[in-house]
């Protein structure tokens, strides 16, 4: 790749395709308001892979897959409620993803992201804005792209309805920092 933005890159078709996660310099973490707003439970998942495909036209689709199993937030009887049937039910959904439908370039480095997020086997419509750079020689050696996106993802949507008297926000907020390396 050269030094092109990655607007630029995606339209002359120089990030045309295959693009694959690399988890090691990946991060997915999470944070959601409890106790009324007094505090904030962060938490991260350890395990995921993706892959986007990119066309000569620049049309991007694809997918990230999370192992639910794998979040932590530092208090392991809090892990085992998070992966309970009140929240991600990982017995019978051991899998989060997130199918990447479209991405659109909303300026030089910017861009919207649209999809479907499926998580504790509900599936919902998601967009979200992504910092993409794009780099001749990074952390995966050889041409790579940085993704770095933050999403407002409503849990109730996905039957993640457990708040007693309303103390845990509805509203979850996702940070990704996302590496790809080009196939």
């Amino acid at each position: 790749m050269t030094s092109s933005s990655p607007a630029d890159l995606l339209q002359s078709g120089g990030a045309s395709g295959t693009w694959q996660l690399d988890p090691a310099p990946s991060s997915i973490t999470f944070a959601v308001k409890h106790f009324w707003g007094l505090m904030t439970v962060k938490g991260r998942f350890g395990e995921m892979e993706g892959t986007v495909d990119v066309s000569e036209t620049g049309a991007a689709r694809g997918s990230l897959t999370v192992k639910s199993e794998s979040l932590a937030t530092g208090i392991k009887k809090r892990d085992g409620h998070l992966r309970s049937p009140a929240f991600f039910h990982v017995g019978e959904h051991p899998m989060i993803t997130f199918r990447i439908d479209d991405v659109v370039m909303v300026g030089p480095d910017l861009a919207q992201v649209t999809g479907a997020l499926t998580a504790a086997g509900k599936s919902q419509p998601v967009r979200f804005d992504a910092r993409l750079e794009a780099t001749a020689a990074g952390p995966c050696g050889g041409d790579s792209a940085i993704v770095d996106a933050r999403a407002v993802i409503d849990r109730t949507k996905h039957g993640m309805t457990w708040s007693p008297m309303g103390m845990a926000a509805r509203v979850a907020t996702v940070t990704l920092h996302l590496v790809f390396a080009r196939r």
